[in-house]
């Protein structure tokens, strides 16, 4: 079921009596508290939470980076594919 919703529905797939956006808020959760119990610090002092940043804000949102694209694509870039290759460049 999850591999013929989740690329349709994203986040928003149904699932155990919530959402995939139920689960990656868990599974962040989790990873948070791992990646705090290694206790591994920069010399800043930060641990390596920080680096679940993006997707703590996906999990948040709902928004996958797939529908980020497809709103572009479908809105201000109307309907091209020219504009990823500026916008989007490193």
């Amino acid at each position: 079921m999850l591999r013929v919703d989740a690329p349709k529905y994203g986040l928003h797939t149904p699932f155990r009596g919530g959402t995939l956006q139920n689960v990656a808020r868990e599974m962040v959760k989790i990873a948070q508290a791992g990646l705090r119990a290694r206790n591994c610090v920069s010399p800043a002092g930060e641990d390596e939470t920080h680096f679940l940043e993006p997707l703590q804000a996906i999990a948040e949102s709902g928004e996958t980076p797939a529908e980020a694209l497809l709103k572009l694509y479908n809105g201000r870039w109307n309907r091209s594919v020219d504009p990823v290759f500026t916008e989007l460049a490193y």
